[in-house]
């Protein structure tokens, strides 16, 4: 059971570095705000969220 837990956690760990990414595109971000949300993962990752 402890492996199992163990494996499913590594799995969604590696799930969530394969979202990162805001939900614009980074290469036209103009703004402060969007330009802060596309180098901090963190932030990112709140912006997809919503």
């Amino acid at each position: 059971m402890r492996t199992l837990i163990g494996f499913l956690a590594l799995i969604l760990c590696g799930m969530s570095f394969l979202s990162f990414g805001a939900s614009f595109d980074c290469s036209k971000a103009t703004s402060k705000a969007e330009k802060l949300i596309c180098s901090t993962p963190a932030l990112s990752q709140a912006d997809n969220n919503l």
